[in-house]
Order: C-alpha cells, then structure tokens, then sequence
C-alpha cells in the first residue's frame, strides 16, 4: 500500500469490519466479543491504517453486533478516527440507498454509488434539523481533500505507455515467492532437463490466475501451466494435451456471475479414461495433475466439490499415481486454489506436492521455473491446512452448508433469524486458524501454519532479542541458492523476515521488529 501511494495513486482498505462471509452479507449481522473483533478483525486494519494512512476506507455491508457497519459511529469515528488517527475519506460499498443521514453522522463521507433521491433527501434533513449542516460540510470537505491529492487534479496526463514487461516480471517474482512446496518425497522436483510431462487436469491448460469480485484483476494475458513448462524445456505430452485441447473448445468457461468484470471460472473438469492414462504413463516421464478451485468475492465456499475433491478429481489422481508410479516414474500435484482445500486424504499419494494459489497473470511461468529448479521454492503457509473442516472451531460458525435463495443477498433479510446466514455469533472466540492449534487438546494438523519445503537447507542462529528487535542469522547450507523465510512466534506470531537469494555458504542477518502493541 505504502509502494502504490508513493506513486501519486490511491488505495482503499476494504471490507471494514467483520465481512468474513459472503452469504447474506447486505444483512448478516456478525456477533463479536469487544476483544476479540480488536484483536483479531480489527487489527489488520489498525495496521495498515497507522502504518500507510491509504487514501480511503470502504465500510462493509453487513452489520457489527446489531449496528450496519455503514452507520456505526464508534467504529467509523470513535475507532478508525479518534483512536487510530485516520484523516483519509471513508466510502460505502456499493449499497445503493440506504440509511443517508445515518452514515453521515457515523463518518461516511462517500455514499456509492450514489442517487438523486439520497440528494434530495439530504437536504430535507438538513432544512428540517435533522442532519447537521456541520456534518455534511465535514463530509464535503473530505471529498474534496481527496480530490486535490489525485494525479488528474494536479494535471497529470500520461505521457508514456506503461511498461508491461516490468510489471509482468514484478507479477512473476510475486508468484515464484508465494508457492509453497508442500511435499518433495524422493527428489520428485525440480524435474529433470528435457523431461516429457503428462498435464492432467483442465487447470493444466487454464490457469486460474485470481478469484472473484475484488480478487479479480483485469490483466492482458495468462501464462499457463502447459505454457510455462514448454518455455522451460520440459515438454508437455502432447497427445493428452490435444485431448485436453478440444474438451477445452467444445466446453468453454460459463458466462454468467463470475465471467468479466467479476471473475475468469474454468471449463468443466474432464474424465480421463485408464487407456489414456496408462499410454501417458509409458510415454511420458513424469504426471503433473493440476487441481483447481474459484473462489473469491460473492460467494462462500462449501464443502462438497470445493473444499473436499470432487469423485472424478480422486479418482483421477489415483489412476494417475497407480499408472505412473508403477513405472517408476514421479507424479506432482499442483494447487491452483484461492483457500484451503482438503490434503489430509490423499496426500499420501503423489510424490509431489506444489500450493500455486491464484498465482496472477505470470503464474505458468512461475511454476515452470520452480518446476524446473530454475527457482527454488521459497513460499510458506499463511494459513493452517487442517486433516477435517470440522476440527477448526470457526467452522460451526460459518455457512458452509447454506443453499438458499442467492448467497450474498440471501432473500434480503428475510432470513434474519437464519443462524450463520441472518446472524453468525463468532463463539470460537480467538481460537482461530492456529492459534486454536497452540492449545494441547488440538487436533493435528495436515500441514502447520509457517510450513513450506526448498530445494535447499538452512541453519538459523538462536535469536537475540533487545527492545523492539529480533535478530536472527540464517545460512544457506545446501547446494542450491534459495531464500528463507523465518517467523518469530512466542507463542503467537510476533515478526516474520525473508532473506535475499543466498548462494551455498552464504549468510544473513536478519533485523525483525516486533510491534510495542505485540
């Protein structure tokens, strides 16, 4: 945020506060303990409000203990104004009409998209007294402060086409630094020079480069995984890739809610009969089944055939290691999700494991080059990976089984009595993702918050604390050149620092500090 303000340009920080479910969220009220909302919901944004100031902030949809986030005054003055020093513009989401007046009061300044009949109502209130002329002007005056900061006020035309290349390497380094390698049993990866690789699954051919909604990002192209491998010198086997190819053509991606502006979904998933996979696995030298997942804006996840395989994804993954491994031969497991899926399961069975995410317009290359050795992984989870959705306390507390009318409006509040759709009451507390783990009688895990494997090792030194500083040394003692990521945690997290490449033998010394509110 701090890196694109510092170009002139704005940003936003969104949704503010407590929008952690989609289903209903024009209504849904989230119920949170005061400690808990600051100490979990809150405090990213209190960060980045402090840390970078952004431009502005979008109040969310749903509602905060009883009160639509749009019209609270103590979260959008007493909070983010008086207590945390915001002096930027605060917007609506794309609300449409609802309570004007209110979200004045409350520190609204922006309503989106905006009516005639908002304008003309806020000038009755004020004739009549019932709105502040104070407050209004006040709005105003934030608007047009906002205004005189943009480029285009100042007089700014572009003069230049912007460099795509330099973005293109800025999106390829971003994605090679978040893929995490989850599992490297035997030396499975990086692949050898001038392999030949089965791609199973239409992922292989479509990469999901973001989600939906706001995890949508127009972009001019994107590199596949079949694309991407191709530019490293393994080889795709090609008979598969044109069976891939035409179920491709004959199915393309629906249009519908998640095409254009809201999303890129993929084609149906294709059934691989056995002849065709075990030709694959006498031909080509290694598998790369990809799995792949939309998710994003507008919609929650559900269990079946999103968090949990779907029949003909299992099934295909276990014709493929049977087939390849029976030759000898490795099989590598790519995740293009945007969220945790279930590994616990099936994990065992490919030699390889690779988490791309939603890797961004640059992600095939990305994965080519970690693939091939080319770059050593050096992502690590963000997230914990749990062996069942129902271990994590959060999940009674979350839609995951909701099949109503829409999923974000939800019959528009006629289910306001609907528990986790008209209402969620957050009852885990600040037992969430692994924070529940630190305690004893936690389930395990598939794999831990922090987790990610490298083609490499490392040695860290024992870290010297002093004041508001961690120090950390880490030396590179394998054989390939690779960075470390290193997490201090007492017990939970407190600073995390990434080195630069290191080379064999080469060391770092890393400088974390660690928040005085930490």
């Amino acid at each position: 945020m701090r890196g694109v303000q510092s170009q002139g340009v704005g940003t936003s920080v969104k949704h503010f506060a407590a929008n952690n479910q989609e289903t209903n969220r024009f209504w849904n009220d989230s119920r949170v303990d005061e400690d808990v909302l600051r100490e979990i919901y809150l405090r990213n944004f209190e960060i980045v409000i402090r840390e970078a100031q952004p431009w502005t902030v979008m109040a969310s949809y749903n509602m905060l203990n009883g009160v639509h986030t749009q019209q609270d005054k103590w979260l959008l003055t007493d909070v983010l104004r008086d207590e945390w020093g915001y002096g930027g513009l605060v917007m609506t989401d794309w609300t449409r009409k609802r309570d004007t007046p209110a979200q004045i009061a409350a520190g609204c300044d922006l309503m989106e998209p905006g009516e005639n009949s908002q304008i003309n109502e806020l000038v009755r209130k004020v004739k009549s007294g019932e709105l502040s002329e104070d407050a209004l002007d006040l709005c105003v005056r934030r608007v047009l402060e906002l205004i005189v900061k943009t480029p285009t006020f100042k007089g700014y035309t572009p003069s230049l086409a912007p460099d795509l290349e330099a973005h293109a390497l800025v999106s390829r380094e971003a994605a090679e630094e978040g893929i995490v390698l989850l599992k490297n049993d035997g030396g499975a990866l990086p692949a050898a020079p001038g392999s030949v690789a089965a791609l199973f699954g239409v992922g292989s051919y479509q990469l999901l480069a973001g989600g939906t909604g706001s995890g949508h990002v127009h972009r001019p192209y994107v590199v596949s995984l079949y694309e991407g491998l191709s530019r490293e010198g393994i080889t795709p086997f090609g008979p598969l890739a044109a069976l891939y190819e035409t179920h491709i053509k004959k199915n393309p991606p629906p249009k519908g809610l998640l095409s254009g502006m809201l999303g890129s979904p993929g084609s149906p998933e294709l059934s691989v009969s056995e002849p065709v996979v075990r030709s694959a696995a006498t031909e080509a030298d290694m598998a790369i089944v990809t799995i792949a997942r939309q998710a994003g804006e507008g919609g929650d996840r559900h269990l079946e055939d999103d968090f949990l395989l779907t029949d003909l994804e299992r099934s295909l993954l276990e014709k493929v290691c049977e087939a390849f491994q029976a030759w000898g031969k490795k099989v590598v497991v790519v995740l293009n999700v945007g969220g945790v899926v279930e590994t616990a399961s099936w994990k065992q069975l490919p030699d390889a494991i690779l988490l791309a995410w939603q890797p961004g317009q640059e992600g095939g290359e990305a994965l080519g080059g970690i693939i091939s050795g080319r770059v050593c992984p050096s992502g690590r989870l963000p997230v914990t990976f749990p062996v069942d959705y129902f271990d994590l306390p959060s999940s009674a507390n979350f839609p995951y089984n909701y099949s109503g009318k829409g999923s974000m409006t939800a019959g528009s509040g006629k289910e306001k009595d609907v528990k986790n759709v008209g209402y969620t009451v957050y009852e885990e507390g600040l037992d969430v993702g692994y924070r529940y783990y630190l305690k004893s009688e936690a389930s395990a895990v598939s794999y831990p918050f922090g987790f990610g494997l490298s083609y490499t090792s490392f040695e860290h030194s024992e870290p010297v604390c002093s004041g508001d500083t961690v120090t950390v040394t880490v030396t590179n003692t394998g054989a390939v050149a690779g960075k470390e990521v290193v997490f201090f945690k007492d017990p939970v997290l407190k600073a995390f620092g990434k080195t630069a490449l290191l080379g064999p033998g080469e060391s770092q010394t890393l400088v974390m500090t660690i928040d005085s509110r930490q």
